[in-house]
């Protein structure tokens, strides 16, 4: 099993492992759609994806992760290419909270 967590490294490998370990990257929650999973983020360029700096809605890996989520809020992220879309797969609120 071993060789195949390697030829996967998305594989899943228990709640208490971080779903990625992508770079993060940060930006300032411009929208929160909790019930379809999607948040809308203004951010620098996502290098492990080739993504520039702009705004735009991304599907969150869990619809969780916005719960605590509000407009304004500075946060950090992970995105990832999941079914041939960026999805974040992790994401923080920042000290200071939203401006």
């Amino acid at each position: 099993m071993a060789a195949d967590d390697q030829a996967n490294p998305h594989a899943h490998h228990g709640a208490s492992t971080p779903a990625s370990n992508a770079p993060w990257v940060e930006g300032t929650v411009k929208g929160v759609d909790a019930h379809t999973g999607t948040v809308t983020l203004d951010h620098g360029r996502i290098e492990n994806i080739d993504m520039d700096a702009m705004t735009m809605a991304y599907r969150l890996q869990n619809a969780a992760l916005a719960k605590d989520l509000k407009v304004g809020d500075r946060v950090r992220f992970s995105a990832e290419m999941v079914d041939d879309e960026p999805r974040i797969t992790r994401i923080e609120r920042l000290k200071g909270g939203a401006k």
